[in-house]
């Protein structure tokens, strides 16, 4: 595995790596790790080693000013993480992370409620209603045309709880739209952990 960017080619790193937590559905999970640039070296590839020791090779991409990468579990594996970052100096760090079981557990999916999957609203401002859990820091509503592609999809901070109003000019008679509830838990803390409810579709009458 290399670096997907020409520019992190010659950006350089340190070893202080992050991880994040997010539950998509019941039965599927992600993991995602975050590493700061910083001077002293250049980073070439990077392993990570599960807690069953599996190891997964890393697709680590440059954001600015991170770099990141993530994949997928099929169920929660708490236990010791460990990250193997070689340089191109030929060097290699290693860091471990241990996630209790507590992380996972403590994950609840928002909820949504209004319009029912499937529903037909006559307006283009329809009133969204969901359901989320109380330790949420953030939450956001995501939006966007079915069969439209995930670039194209909007997000919006939610502000009032339980309910976000769709601003003018986003939606469009006679389309039909998905949108789930994402929420940010715990992002002072470390690691945080991130959770998305179902992905509901509503349309818009004529």
């Amino acid at each position: 595995m290399h670096l997907t960017s020409q520019q992190s080619l010659t950006t350089s790193i340190r070893v202080l790596p992050y991880i994040t937590v997010l539950r998509f559905d019941d039965a599927k999970w992600q993991l995602a790790t975050y590493v700061p640039p910083a001077p002293g070296k250049q980073l070439d590839s990077a392993t990570v080693v599960r807690p069953d020791a599996q190891a997964e090779e890393l697709t680590l991409y440059f954001g600015g000013p991170w770099f990141h990468g993530w994949w997928s579990i099929g169920a929660p594996e708490p236990g010791t993480y460990q990250w193997r970052l070689r340089y191109t100096d030929g060097s290699v760090e290693e860091v471990s992370i241990w996630l209790p079981e507590s992380i996972f557990t403590s994950i609840e999916r928002p909820v949504p409620l209004t319009p029912l999957d499937g529903d037909i609203v006559n307006t283009t401002q329809p009133r969204l209603t969901f359901h989320v859990s109380g330790g949420a820091q953030e939450v956001y509503v995501r939006l966007r045309k079915k069969d439209a592609p995930l670039r194209d999809e909007q997000w919006f901070r939610v502000t009032s709880p339980g309910e976000f109003q769709v601003p003018p000019g986003v939606l469009e008679p006679g389309e039909s739209y998905v949108w789930m509830v994402h929420t940010i838990n715990g992002k002072l803390a470390f690691p945080w952990t991130e959770a998305q409810s179902d992905e509901w579709e509503f349309s818009v009458t004529e």
